[in-house]
């Protein structure tokens, strides 16, 4: 199989996320795509807890084909970096190709990953970038052939989202309808 890997926070999952899954799905020919919900860094406290964030992001990507979520971060003892993830993976899927799914905003970081270059090694990564194609302005210099650029058109971030669910404006679009009645319900970002 070819299944991509799409790690974030979720804090809140917005349409972008299943949007770019989607066209992963479809540019990639992925078989699935799961979506790895990791644990918010130390630096950033959120009004949802990782359940919340969990339960928000099987919500999300409910009606998206061969999307999956998975908890294998949250349940993860102390520090939790993604090659970790990649090598459970990789071991439970020991006859499939990966594919990391990450935003340009990680790539410009990407070397200062734990075995960054053993990512590299075992998986395809897929960048969406919200800017131009890769330049110098984009890319970080790896010199890799199993990197690969895909235009993400939608420019929407979690912390704009956070921001106007706290002020009261947000565009209800921007969310999964279940998602939305999940945060009214328990006054997130409020």
């Amino acid at each position: 199989m070819r299944i991509g890997l799409f790690g974030g926070t979720f804090d809140p999952p917005h349409i972008a996320h299943t949007r770019i899954a989607q066209e992963a799905v479809k540019t990639l020919s992925l078989d699935k795509v799961f979506f790895v919900v990791s644990k918010n860094p130390l630096k950033f406290q959120s009004a949802a807890s990782d359940e919340d964030r969990l339960a928000m992001t099987r919500l999300a990507v409910q009606d998206v084909p061969k999307a999956e979520v998975l908890d294998i971060e949250l349940k993860r003892k102390g520090v939790s970096y993604t090659i970790d993830t990649i090598e459970t993976l990789k071991a439970a899927y020991p006859d499939d190709d990966f594919f990391l799914i990450i935003g340009e905003d990680n790539f410009r970081m990407f070397k200062k990953w734990k075995a960054w270059e053993k990512t590299l090694s075992i998986t395809t990564l897929v960048v969406f970038t919200r800017h131009v194609l890769p330049s110098e302005d984009v890319a970080t210099p790896i010199d890799a052939d199993n990197v690969m650029f895909i235009r993400e058109w939608l420019d929407i971030s979690a912390t704009e989202i956070r921001q106007g669910l706290h002020e009261k404006n947000l565009n209800p679009a921007l969310l999964h309808p279940d998602v939305l009645a999940y945060i009214r319900e328990r006054h997130l970002y409020a």
